[in-house]
């Protein structure tokens, strides 16, 4: 689920585009998931966004626990070319979003007010479980 860094969730899901899966092999975990919003009314826009609920909570080591990538992203309110990241958080079952800027390369939070309604965003990655 996509929430603020305070823990707030957002207002609406569409819960056909919040969706996800895993494979599991010994302690590395591939997952695929996808969340589109339709509401932001809840959440404090000034905060970086989160997807919470993994299926496993993450090795405790940020050097080996692994990480996220987009291959779709679309309804930002950013401008130009970005890409957007995500990085397990050590011994917790949530991501922390990262905005990169394609032309400057230069890496922050994806805050919650990059996202806007109807924002789709598809991410896959692996990890270490603890």
């Amino acid at each position: 689920s996509l929430k603020d860094s305070g823990g707030t969730e957002a207002g609406y899901l569409n819960s056909t585009k919040q969706t996800g899966a895993y494979i599991r092999v010994g302690s590395l975990v591939t997952v695929w998931l996808q969340v589109q919003v339709n509401s932001l009314t809840t959440m404090n826009t000034s905060l970086a966004s989160e997807i919470h609920d993994l299926p496993f909570v993450a090795h405790n080591s940020s050097l080996i626990s692994g990480g996220f990538f987009s291959q779709y992203g679309s309804t930002f309110n950013g401008s130009g070319e970005i890409y957007v990241t995500g990085t397990p958080q050590d011994n917790d079952d949530y991501l922390h979003m990262r905005l990169w800027d394609a032309t400057e390369g230069v890496a922050g939070a994806l805050s919650v007010a990059e996202f806007s309604v109807d924002g789709h965003l598809s991410l896959t990655g692996s990890y270490r479980v603890a």
